[in-house]
């Protein structure tokens, strides 16, 4: 699985000023004042766009003010269904196990976030299977 999402951040580099807070004038004018932390500003601005991209922080933002609906895209679903494919798992085991752990949701109706997280179960379910344990629905 791969998902891309790209954000730029973005931060004014601060200089100093021409004079100092007393008036005298400023023998570092105009020179760079911090550019790591100013680096880091940046950076930390694109994680921010980026997580919000993946749906983090909704609440905290709210629907509206996500770039772009999330629910989970068609190839995440495609996805899913290749792991419960790997697992031998019918869709309607699927379904049922999504409802069960998505508070009634079907695949379809979960955001991206959620969906994340539901192929990341069903990776540890496949590698538990691969040592020995068994999925929900096998006796």
């Amino acid at each position: 699985m791969q998902i891309i999402k790209e954000q730029f951040g973005s931060s004014e580099i601060k200089r100093y000023t021409q004079y100092t807070y007393s008036g005298a004038p400023n023998p570092r004018a105009n020179q760079i004042m911090d550019l790591a932390d100013d680096l880091k500003s940046a950076t930390s601005d694109s994680l921010k766009k980026c997580a919000t991209e993946l749906g983090f922080g909704k609440d905290v933002y709210g629907n509206n003010e996500l770039l772009e609906r999330t629910t989970a895209p068609k190839g995440q679903i495609r996805v899913l269904h290749q792991r419960s494919e790997t697992l031998k798992m019918s869709l309607e085991e699927l379904d049922q196990l999504c409802q069960k752990t998505f508070e009634g949701k079907k695949p379809e109706e979960l955001e991206q976030i959620d969906m994340l997280n539901f192929i990341h179960e069903l990776d540890v379910m496949i590698k538990d299977k691969g040592a020995g344990a068994k999925t929900p629905g096998q006796a």
